[in-house]
């Protein structure tokens, strides 16, 4: 019989099913050819037999199930398109084929075919819930939402009891999640873990939404400690979990969570960005045993992803951390480290490990001595990242970079590019409270002689914090140039003075500041109480060039006050004599009637300058005062002979002793 069936097939159906000799056929092969060997002859028997087509129409059916119950998917389909056919007229058997025939094309991910199959069905056959649920999954999948929502709709009306709701409201909560409305999303998939009807695998991935809808991981937690399978049914659920237990600190767990969803799971292309972010835990945490082994399985297995270059970034910068913990850095690792800092911001400039290692790189570049480059490497850093929460660490390497720049330019007297470069970049250098990149700017326009510039441009930075071994200079800098200015100028300056003195108890003992302490006090009228300042700072300092301008400012005190003995010996002591304060303290012990201190005076003076004509119009004075008329008259006589001003007020004198001898001889 199964010989004549197959001798008698019809062309077509023996070229769809037979196209291979039975004799190469598996065992499971050759059974299957008996089976449509005798659907054919049923199927012979029907065609001539109209009152038995309802009856073939099932077996035809009921063969193509079978197929798809073995897996053979191709022959179901094969069938199940033949028996629509050759039975149109039976429309509940053609409805059951096509359905059957989408669950096919839905496994197989053809969507469109699963929606031309079902839809027009919905309206003449009576679809089961599990039809519905196969239309609104597969408009779900090709974006069509709202198409989605009516066929989940359908089923709620149609069968409000039947199981199949919570697969639709898992359907709908999905695309309520796509569309960003979480309280419609989390209604929906609460209702799925709610419900007593509802599966577990079901509630798994009602879990799994309401994870990603942003409810706590802590609220499912003893559920799915009690029921461990879901995670296996929602693999999902475990990177959330994991994703949880890394931002809570619980690494291992996190690790463990991690390796178990990519085995459920097999998503290999997570795989690196999971990794990655379980190694940055371990790195934050300073687990650098850790941190290091899952860096190093990143690099070795995935050297072509951006996680291998990001790994290596860290491998490298861990090898710099440990170097710098032993107090041996090499230059190899530093150089490999920029190479890596120079690659991340050329082909990952997005990467948020990309603004970490920018930072990193101008600390490095900085350690190479490279200033210019890692202060141009500051600016691009600011101008990208404004707001970037490394710039506590960069702000302080702007600081010193500025500051070693500004320095080297005022060492070579280039102090207009000093001021160019604080004025182009004054705003990051005052957010980055550089003071000391203030106070080089104000020595460079002080070597310019624009005093009161560099005063404004002090007072300014005195507001930033000043770094400690620069504090007393920086101040007393200020002050001094304070004390230069008006009223108000001075007042400030002494009240940084009396601030500075609270703070540094040392402060007494540097002679800058007491220098400036004596200036304050000379300024306020207080000459007496000044001078033992400028006698300490002219004992202590070891500055030539303000040694200088202290031992001038004593002498004026002394003058000033009367003490003028101790003026000359400090006067002839000095190893520059200031002819205008000896000739200031001639005139006041000569107005005082000193005259022998005055005598000492201008003979000391006028070994020292000898063609001074002011030291002997002096010199006549002191004459005459003391009762040396004649000689004082022939001083004048001799000066009377040039026509500058002391020969001018000679030649007066001179004339008004001739009036007074003329006078005498009348009388006489």
């Amino acid at each position: 019989m199964a010989r004549f069936v197959f001798a008698a097939q019809p062309q077509g159906i023996r070229s769809h099913f037979s196209d291979r000799k039975i004799g190469r056929y598996p065992s499971t092969d050759l059974r299957k050819s008996v089976l449509l060997g005798s659907l054919l002859v049923f199927l012979t028997l029907v065609f001539f037999t109209p009152a038995f087509a309802t009856e073939g129409a099932k077996w035809w059916y009921e063969q193509a199930r079978t197929f798809y119950q073995e897996g053979d998917h191709d022959r179901a389909l094969a069938l199940l398109e033949e028996l629509e056919k050759r039975f149109p007229k039976e429309r509940p058997l053609v409805a059951k084929a096509r359905f059957l025939a989408a669950e096919i094309y839905f496994e197989r991910n053809d969507y469109q075919k699963v929606l031309d199959l079902l839809r027009p069905l919905i309206k003449e056959a009576d679809l089961p819930p599990r039809a519905y649920i196969l239309l609104a999954a597969s408009a779900e999948a090709l974006g069509l939402y709202e198409d989605a929502l009516t066929y989940v709709r359908f089923l709620k009306t149609k069968f409000p009891e039947c199981p199949e709701i919570c697969e639709g409201n898992l359907i709908a909560a999905r695309i309520f999640l796509a569309r960003k409305i979480p309280e419609k999303t989390k209604r929906l998939a609460d209702m799925v873990f709610s419900s007593d009807k509802c599966k577990l695998e079901e509630k798994a991935k009602a879990i799994s939404i309401l994870l990603k809808a942003g409810e706590s991981p802590e609220k499912f937690l003893a559920f799915l400690e009690k029921n461990p399978s879901a995670k296996t049914r929602a693999p999902q659920i475990l990177k959330t979990l994991a994703l949880y237990h890394l931002k809570q600190g619980n690494i291992k767990k996190a690790e463990e969570e991690i390796f178990e969803y990519l085995n459920l799971s097999g998503q290999i292309k997570e795989t690196p960005s999971l990794l990655f972010k379980l190694g940055e835990a371990y790195f934050s945490r300073k687990d650098y045993r850790a941190a290091r082994r899952i860096f190093e399985l990143i690099y070795t297995s995935w050297p072509q992803e951006p996680e291998g270059t990001y790994a290596k970034f860290r491998l490298y910068q861990m090898r710099y951390l440990f170097e710098e913990k032993i107090g041996i850095k090499r230059p190899e690792t530093r150089r490999f480290l920029l190479n890596l800092c120079r690659l991340l911001k050329k082909d990952y400039p997005n990467a948020p490990i990309t603004e970490e290692a920018h930072a990193f790189e101008i600390k490095l570049l900085l350690e190479d001595k490279n200033i210019e480059a890692c202060l141009k490497s500051v600016w691009d850093f600011l101008k990208k990242y404004p707001k970037s929460s490394y710039l506590s660490e960069v702000y302080p390497v702007l600081c010193r970079a500025a500051s070693l720049w500004e320095q080297a330019l005022l060492g070579e007297k280039r102090y207009q590019e000093i001021i160019t470069f604080f004025a182009e970049h004054k705003n990051a250098l005052t957010k980055a409270s550089c003071a000391m990149s203030f106070y080089w700017a104000a020595q460079a326009y002080l070597k310019l002689g624009l005093d009161t510039k560099a005063r404004l441009i002090l007072l300014e930075g005195y507001f930033l914090p000043i770094p400690a071994n620069w504090k007393a200079d920086y101040l007393l800098s200020l002050c001094e140039l304070l004390l230069k200015g008006d009223k108000e100028a001075k007042s400030l300056s002494g009240k940084i003075l009396e601030k500075y003195a609270e703070k540094d108890e040392t402060a007494g003992e540097n002679p800058y500041y007491r220098y400036l302490l004596g200036l304050y006090k000379e300024s306020q009228g207080a000459l007496v109480s000044a001078i033992p300042d400028f006698e300490f700072a002219y004992q202590k300092t070891q500055d030539p060039e303000l040694k200088k301008d202290i031992l001038h400012k004593i002498l004026y005190l002394y003058v000033q006050v009367g003490r003028y003995e101790k003026a000359l010996n400090l006067l002839k002591k000095a190893q520059k004599v200031d002819a205008l304060l000896g000739k200031t303290l001639a005139l006041k012990t000569l107005s005082e009637e000193k005259y022998s201190l005055c005598a000492q005076v201008l003979s000391f003076l006028q070994k020292k300058f000898p063609d001074d004509r002011e030291l002997l119009w002096i010199k006549g004075l002191l004459l005459e005062r003391q009762g040396e008329a004649e000689t004082a008259l022939a001083l004048w006589q001799k000066l009377s002979q040039e026509k500058d001003l002391y020969g001018r007020l000679s030649s007066t004198l001179v004339k008004a002793q001739e009036l007074v001898d003329a006078a005498r001889s009348e009388i006489y």
